[in-house]
């Protein structure tokens, strides 16, 4: 059986060793379960899928607000260092 972008196609071996799509009127019980069993496999991996693609979007948000949240504690950092100077300089004169 192959699976090519779309449903499942049963498989038989022909005389010469080749693998060729069989014809719908040629399709047997088993073939039936193992297309409905795929079908139920691809919807599955669909799920999962959209799930994984929603996590991912879930984490590129946190993400963004992460680097968001460093970039405001960086500046915070260097005003704090601009202020300590500018006391450290102030106790000097005043020494």
């Amino acid at each position: 059986m192959i699976i090519e972008n779309g449903p499942l196609i049963p498989m038989k071996a022909t005389e010469d060793g080749k693998t060729i799509p069989k014809k719908p009127n040629e399709f047997t019980l088993d073939d039936f379960k193992i297309m409905e069993q795929m079908s139920t496999l691809a919807s599955k991996m669909s799920s999962l899928r959209m799930t994984l693609m929603d996590e991912c979007d879930a984490i590129n948000v946190e993400n963004c607000v992460l680097k968001y949240v460093r970039y405001k504690l960086k500046k915070d950092a260097r005003m704090l260092e601009k202020d300590k100077q500018e006391l450290e300089h102030t106790n000097e004169i005043l020494k």
